[in-house]
């Protein structure tokens, strides 16, 4: 099953290279190469295309976004000496497409992936980025997954839940469905663990203590 899956992107990507090549000069053409090589995990071509789609159109805020993401992988890839200055540059670009466009999500996802790319602890400004990319497109489970994880390394359990609930419980069997169930279980257990230890509360342990002493008269009714 994987190796037709890998199969299948390897087409795809082919097909895009040559669309791409045959409309060197449209925009779009570089800018769907670029994504798709990125999201490959092929950094070098999506630089290529990145550039090329940069030539095209300088200012476009898509092009600069790729370009970074290209440079974020190949600085993960690097040797640790030199990623802080292929990460700073990379910063520089995205800050730039913030600039240009203050209402495109891309540069807010590249930002945070440049903390990740470094090892660093991502910035509240990072983390926020997310939470305003997640309300901009709501139903895009890429980035509910990313917040989700930001905010559970964060120890916000009770706000990570709703974020990653609508991709890990719901009816669409996404790519990224297996990862947010895997968030999801992280956050059950890790709530569970925190109310085991915390132990029962006063008024659980006086229920508790009444329930046993009084003669066994089939359930309780629920206190509401």
């Amino acid at each position: 099953m994987r190796d037709k899956a890998l199969r299948e992107r390897d087409n795809w990507l082919e097909g895009l290279r040559r669309a791409a090549a045959r409309w060197s000069g449209e925009v779009e053409a570089q800018l769907l190469l670029a994504e798709a090589e990125c999201r490959s995990g092929n950094a070098n071509e999506c630089l290529t295309a990145a550039r090329r789609a940069e030539t095209i159109a300088p200012n476009d805020t898509r092009a600069m976004v790729w370009k970074a993401f290209a440079m974020l992988h190949s600085a993960v890839a690097a040797p640790p000496a030199e990623r802080a200055p292929i990460i700073a540059s990379a910063r520089d670009l995205i800050m730039r497409a913030n600039r240009l466009d203050h209402d495109a999500i891309e540069p807010l996802m590249a930002y945070y992936a440049s903390f990740v790319a470094s090892g660093e602890v991502p910035s509240a400004t990072a983390v926020d980025g997310l939470q305003r990319a997640m309300e901009e497109v709501p139903a895009a489970p890429e980035t509910r997954v990313t917040l989700a994880d930001a905010l559970i390394k964060r120890g916000q359990y009770a706000v990570a839940k709703p974020v990653i609930l609508p991709v890990a419980a719901g009816p669409y069997d996404s790519p990224e469905k297996p990862a947010a169930k895997s968030l999801l279980a992280r956050i059950d257990a890790s709530t569970s663990a925190h109310a085991s230890a915390s132990g029962p509360s006063p008024l659980q342990q006086t229920s508790q203590r009444a329930a046993s002493s009084a003669p066994a008269q089939g359930p309780n009714p629920s206190i509401q």
